[in-house]
């Protein structure tokens, strides 16, 4: 269980992250896996597709383990 402490967050959302037994990548693997295509982000314009930004952070988590 993670309690995210910040003055910032948002009252009606909770604090708590329970029962998610997984790292925290395997959101990520399996949301590009079920919605490749899909628009992850939307920033100034430019899209990223899920399978792009999984493909962008395992190039960086490659990069990082070398």
């Amino acid at each position: 269980m993670t309690d995210w402490n910040t003055p910032f967050w948002p009252e009606s959302i909770s604090r708590t992250v329970a029962d998610y037994h997984y790292p925290i990548f395997k959101l990520l693997d399996d949301s590009a896996a079920k919605y490749p295509d899909q628009a992850y982000t939307i920033f100034n314009g430019a899209t990223k597709t899920y399978s792009q930004v999984r493909n962008t952070a395992d190039r960086i988590a490659n990069f990082l383990a070398a």
